[in-house]
């Protein structure tokens, strides 16, 4: 699923790509970016839900995750975007 406010990973197909990337060079996933093109460079209330279900997940075992929102820059938008990251442990989650 993907709209202007909301976008669900598609798991396996996440996994395949994370799976080749770890068996080409032994890349490993650690967090992901997305944009927030109208709002502020904090982690939404629907974010947060989403990295607490991550960490929680025994199968993955994260201890943190990390995560970069992308906005478009206050006087070049999209050309020069700012970024804002994110670690999010499991005691914050």
């Amino acid at each position: 699923m993907r709209e202007a406010v909301a976008f669900r990973r598609d798991v396996p197909h996440a996994q395949t790509l994370a799976d080749l990337a770890y068996n080409t060079d032994g890349s490993i996933w650690l967090g992901e970016w997305h944009t927030h093109p109208g709002s502020p460079g904090r982690p939404s209330r629907r974010d947060l839900a989403s990295y607490r279900n991550i960490l929680a997940d025994a199968e993955l075992a994260f201890e943190v995750f990390l995560a970069i929102i992308v906005m478009p820059g206050r006087a070049h938008g999209w050309r020069r975007p700012r970024l804002t990251g994110w670690i999010v442990s499991r005691a914050d989650a």
